[in-house]
Order: C-alpha cells, then sequence, then structure tokens
C-alpha cells in the first residue's frame, strides 16, 4: 500500500488479516486515520504510516496492537497527540515522530513505553517539554529531540533515563543544559 495516492482507509479494511507482522502504509495522501482502524491486526509488528498528511490522530488508533514493536508516524502534520495515544503498546521498542508539526507534548504521552528504546521526536515545533515527560522510560537508548524551538529545558528531565546512550539536541534555542545526566551519555549539541 505505500507510494500510492490513498486519500482514506475503510474502517474495516484490516479485518481479516490477523496474520499481518507489517504493514507499510507510507508515502500516500492519509489526513484522518478511522478509529480502531487496526483492531483486525493482532499480529502486527511494524506500522509505517510516514509520508502521509495526517493533522491528528484518535484515541483508540493503536490500543490494540499489543505486539506492535515498531511504528513510524513521521513526516505527517501532527500538531498535537491525545492522552493515551500508546495505551497499550507495551512491546513497542521504536517511536518514530520526526518532523511533524508537534507544538507540545503532555506529560504522560509516553509513560506506557516501558519497553522503548529509540524514540525520535526531532524536527517539530517543540518550545518546551514538560517535567516526567521521559518517565516510564527505562529502556530508552537513544532519543533525538533535534532540531525543535526548545529554549530551556527543566534540570531532572533526564534523571529517570539510566539506559539513555545518545541524545540528539542540535539546532535548538537552548539557553543552558540540564544537569544530572546519564553516564555515559553521547549527546550530539
Amino acid at each position: 500500500m505505500s507510494s500510492n495516492q490513498l486519500t482514506s482507509l475503510k474502517p474495516d479494511i484490516f479485518n481479516n488479516l490477523s496474520n499481518m507482522e507489517y504493514l507499510d502504509i507510507d508515502k500516500n495522501n492519509l489526513t484522518f486515520l478511522p478509529q480502531e482502524i487496526f483492531n483486525g491486526l493482532i499480529s502486527l509488528r511494524r506500522l509505517n504510516l510516514n509520508s502521509n498528511k495526517l493533522t491528528s490522530l484518535e484515541l483508540n488508533t493503536f490500543n490494540s496492537l499489543s505486539k506492535l514493536e515498531k511504528l513510524y508516524i513521521g513526516y505527517n502534520s501532527l500538531i498535537s497527540l491525545p492522552q493515551g495515544i500508546f495505551d497499550g503498546l507495551e512491546g513497542l521498542i521504536k517511536l518514530d515522530l520526526s518532523s511533524n508539526k508537534l507544538l507540545s507534548l503532555e506529560n504522560n504521552t509516553f509513560s506506557s513505553l516501558s519497553s522503548l528504546e529509540t524514540l525520535y521526536i526531532g524536527n517539530n515545533n517543540l518550545t518546551s517539554l514538560p517535567q516526567g515527560i521521559f518517565d516510564g522510560l527505562e529502556s530508552l537508548n537513544v532519543l533525538d529531540l533535534a532540531f525543535n524551538k526548545l529554549s530551556s529545558l527543566e534540570n531532572n528531565i533526564f534523571n529517570r533515563l539510566a539506559n539513555l546512550q545518545t541524545l540528539y539536541i542540535s539546532n535548538n534555542n537552548l539557553t543552558s543544559f540540564p544537569k544530572n545526566l546519564p553516564d555515559g551519555l553521547e549527546i550530539d549539541f
């Protein structure tokens, strides 16, 4: 389904595909996904929605994808994410939200993603991040915050990221940098 001109998908299009493990719907013109559209995809491990024209996501869009490991939603036009959008994705290890138009993130946006190892939220319009935004991400190794509009970060924002190895934070508006960084952290300013 990749690289077509799809503008919409019927709500039941994936209902009888319970064995599908990979779904690429990238490089289309989708602006909206029906709520619970992926409910029939109980074996799905990778979902690629990159390079569409999505402006928002419904709350229960991904909640039935309990086996999902990789989710790509980059290169869209998302401005915000609903609270709980990633609930039920405890096995997710990679999340790409880069190159959207995100203005802000809620405090518990990622709290249910305890297995997440890689998080790309670079190239958005984020000006600040709430304290505790990364709470629950004990497995996170790579965090990309580059090319946003961040002007400051809370001192302890990275405190609970004991496994963080690489932080991309270049091309922001930072005038100072947080204290108490994880040991051995490689930072790309």
